[in-house]
């Protein structure tokens, strides 16, 4: 149930802002600059859709500046 809760408040967050809040960080992996965040980001048939990555305990993965 987390996990469909975070990927709804993904989809909200993504639909009141602009490209310029999302960075790419490789092969479909981009993260968000103001909550940093990690997505995979794929673009199908019907439209682009985006998931909220997470670990083993459902939590959402932060991106991490080297």
């Amino acid at each position: 149930m987390k996990k469909v809760i975070l990927i709804i408040a993904a989809l909200l967050v993504m639909a009141s802002c602009g490209d310029k809040r999302f960075e790419r960080l490789g092969d479909g992996v981009w993260y968000d600059k103001t909550t940093k965040v990690e997505y995979y980001k794929v673009r199908g048939e019907f439209g682009t859709t985006m998931c909220v990555l997470v670990d083993a305990d459902g939590k959402p993965l932060l991106y991490q500046e080297k």
